[in-house]
C-alpha cells in the first residue's frame, strides 16, 4: 500500500549525467592538477600498524601503539618493481569498472616521487635497510606503494566523477513511478517448510486486503507499518530462515523507524502545522546515491513539510566503528549536502544529513570527540539517547543546525 508522493522533492541526475557514458576520460594525475580545494580531499591516509600488528607495551599495564610516520623515498623506490605496481593498478582499475580512467606509468612514478598526497603511519624500522631482512622489507615497500596508489586512484576517480555529475544534479518531484517505491517483496523459503509457505500466503492476502497489523512470523520476520512511510509494510529480518528481496531492514534501521513512529505519535503538537514523511532509500540502480560522498546511499529520506518549505533529510542508521573517524565521507556528508543545497539554490528546500549510530559512544571515544562535538556533526546515538535522539534530530533540522 502506498501514500501519494505528490509535492515532495528529491535529488536525481538529469539525462546526460552518466559519467562513464558521457563524461571525460580523465588521466590519473597529481593533486595539484585539480586545484587546492579538491587536492585537500585527495589525501590518502594509510596506517600500516594493523597490517603488521606492531604493538608496544607502555609499561603501566596497558598496551598502546607507537605511531611513527614516514614516506617512500627514492632509495626505497629503487628496489620496488614499478612495472608490477603499474600492472596491478591497471588490473584494479578494470576490476572496479573505471574504464574511462587513463593510467600512465609515468604519472604513477611521478606520484610516488612526490609523497605530499599521502600520510603513512608505519614503524620507522620498516623503512630502514637492515642486513638479512632486505627481501622482506622490499615486499613491504611494494605493498605500500600499491595500496597507496589504489586508494589515491579511487579518490581521484571519485573526485572527477563528482565534479562532472554535480552539474547534472537537480530537484525532481517524487512520483509514483520513482524507482525507490517498492512494488513487491520476494520471500524465499525451503519448499519443505510448508508452514512457512502457508503463512507467507496468508500474509500476502492480508496485505492485499489492507488489514495488515504488525506481526512476527515464526520469529524470523517482523512485519510492521508506519503510516508516515510512503509505502507499507516494512520488513525486518530476524534470522536466515527466510530470504527477502530487496534487503530487509536491519536491527538499527527498524529501530529508527519505530523510534520515529513513537515520537510522531507522542508529539502531535509538533506536527500540528507540519507534515512528516519517510521513505526507505534503496541501493545502487534505484535509490538516491551521492558519488561526492564515496558513492553513499543513505538508508532513509525524510521530508518535513512546514508551510511552503521542505526540509529534505538523508538519514543512515549504522554501526560506526569501521568509519574513518569524523573525516569519513559519510559523516562529512553533513557538509557535502549543504554544498549541494547551495548549488541547486532552491529557496524553499533545505537539505540535511544525519548518521544514527547504533555503536555506543564509549566504543569510539578514541576519535577524540565529545558527544556534543559529534552531535554538531550530525552523529546521534540511538541506544544511549533512545528517548531523545529523534527530537534532537528534528530540532536541528528545523533550526537549520
Amino acid at each position: 500500500m502506498r501514500r501519494s508522493p505528490s509535492g515532495r522533492k528529491t535529488i536525481r541526475l538529469r539525462k546526460g549525467g552518466d559519467f562513464k557514458q558521457n563524461g571525460p576520460r580523465p588521466e590519473l594525475d597529481l593533486p595539484a592538477s585539480l586545484g587546492d580545494a579538491a587536492a585537500r580531499k585527495l589525501t590518502v591516509r594509510l596506517d600500516w600498524y594493523p597490517k603488521i600488528g606492531a604493538l608496544v607495551g607502555s609499561g603501566n599495564g596497558t598496551v598502546t601503539a607507537v605511531r611513527d610516520t614516514g614516506e617512500l623515498e627514492a632509495r626505497h623506490l629503487a628496489f620496488v618493481d614499478l612495472d608490477a605496481v603499474y600492472f596491478e593498478l591497471v588490473r584494479h582499475k578494470e576490476e572496479r569498472g573505471w574504464h574511462n580512467l587513463t593510467l600512465s606509468r609515468e604519472k604513477m612514478v611521478e606520484l610516488l616521487e612526490n609523497p605530499d598526497w599521502y600520510e603513512l603511519t608505519i614503524p620507522s624500522e620498516d623503512l630502514e635497510f637492515a642486513p638479512g631482512s632486505l627481501g622482506r622489507r622490499v615486499r613491504i615497500w611494494q605493498e605500500i606503494a600499491t595500496a597507496l596508489l589504489k586508494a589515491y586512484c579511487k579518490k581521484y576517480y571519485d573526485t572527477r566523477r563528482a565534479e562532472f555529475e554535480s552539474a547534472f544534479l537537480q530537484y525532481e518531484e517524487l512520483t509514483d513511478d520513482d524507482p525507490n517505491f517498492l512494488k513487491e517483496y520476494r520471500f524465499g523459503v525451503e519448499a519443505s517448510k510448508e508452514e512457512y509457505v502457508r503463512k507467507l500466503r496468508d500474509l500476502k492476502a492480508t496485505i492485499e486486503s489492507g488489514q495488515l497489523e504488525s506481526l512476527t512470523l515464526w520469529g524470523a520476520l517482523d512485519i510492521f507499518s508506519f503510516d508516515q512511510h510512503l509505502y507499507r509494510p516494512l520488513v525486518h529480518l530476524r534470522n536466515k530462515d527466510v530470504a527477502v528481496k530487496p534487503v530487509a531492514l536491519n536491527e538499527g534501521e527498524q529501530q529508527f523507524v519505530r523510534d520515529l513512529k513513537r515520537y510522531h505519535e507522542a508529539h502531535p503538537e509538533v506536527f500540528e502545522s507540519r507534515e512528516l514523511y519517510l521513505l526507505r532509500n534503496l541501493s545502487r540502480g534505484k535509490g538516491i546515491g551521492f558519488f561526492e560522498a564515496g558513492n553513499f546511499y543513505p538508508d532513509f529520506i525524510l521530508w518535513l513539510l512546514d508551510g511552503d518549505r521542505q526540509y529534505v533529510t538523508f538519514i543512515d542508521p549504522k554501526g560506526i566503528t569501521r568509519l574513518r573517524g569524523v573525516e569519513d565521507p559519510k559523516i562529512e556528508f553533513k557538509n557535502t549536502i549543504k554544498e549541494i543545497e547551495d548549488r541547486l539554490a532552491a529557496p524553499d528546500v533545505t537539505l540535511h544529513s544525519f548518521i544514527i549510530s547504533n555503536t555506543p559512544y564509549d566504543e569510539i571515544e578514541y576519535w577524540g570527540m565529545s558527544k556534543k562535538d559529534l552531535e554538531y556533526r550530525h552523529v546521534l546515538f540511538q541506544k544511549e539517547d533512545e528517548d531523545t535522539y529523534v527530537e534532537t534530530m528534528l530540532e536541528r533540522i528545523l533550526d537549520h543546525g
